[in-house]
């Protein structure tokens, strides 16, 4: 059995995981909120556009080429504020208005 991995905070180039994707993907951040783990933007709540922040999983099981549709992420940090909206961790998850679970596989520090 995998032991849980221990919470960290996502940054640039988190991997991402949909179930209904073809291929992991990685968390974008066109923008910098003004909090670096190393040299690597901290992302929160609010980066959750499809292609923007989500990039795509390749072919969608529903058909199709992914181009994610997503709503705001869920299982934010709620005591940790980024600028003005709560840090994402790798127990943060995130929905495809098509049908798709995306997880976090690696937090990208």
């Amino acid at each position: 059995e995998e032991a849980a991995m221990a919470e960290e905070y996502l940054v640039q180039g988190a991997l991402l995981h949909c179930d209904k994707g073809e291929y992991d993907s990685r968390l974008e951040m066109k923008k910098s909120h003004g909090v670096y783990i190393g040299n690597k933007a901290v992302a929160n709540k609010n980066d959750y556009v499809g292609i923007t922040n989500i990039a795509s999983f390749g072919s969608c099981s529903f058909g199709g080429l992914c181009i994610p549709d997503t709503y705001p992420w869920e299982e934010c940090h709620e005591k940790t504020m980024i600028t003005d909206a709560e840090a994402l961790t790798t127990t943060s998850i995130i929905q495809c208005k098509k049908g798709g679970h995306i997880t976090v596989k690696e937090s990208g520090q």
